[in-house]
């Protein structure tokens, strides 16, 4: 039951897409997508909750969403002030 009704921190408040970009934003590279998976497993450990996929499912249904449009979540992303300074600080750091 809890897969059907559980849904990220934040969603009811913002916009599926402002919560997807934030999803994506965080983890979509494969150290994020392991912690995702990584938690699932934990969660999973819970009684009744085996084999549950609260976590990961958050992010693909995020990134169905970018397949199915490039530009979703991406733009809300590139508008941000903390994405946009987070990859200043990256550039710096990496110069």
């Amino acid at each position: 039951m809890l897969d059907r009704v559980w849904v990220p921190v934040g969603q009811g408040v913002k916009t599926q897409e402002e919560v997807a970009a934030l999803a994506i934003y965080l983890f979509d590279d494969e150290q994020g997508e392991a912690e995702l998976l990584d938690l699932d497993e934990k969660i999973g450990k819970l009684p009744g909750l085996d084999g549950i996929k609260l976590m990961s499912k958050a992010l693909y249904a995020a990134r169905e969403r970018v397949r199915r449009n490039p530009s979703w979540a991406w733009r809300l992303i590139e508008n941000e002030a903390w994405a946009i300074k987070s990859r200043a600080t990256a550039s710096v750091a990496q110069a």
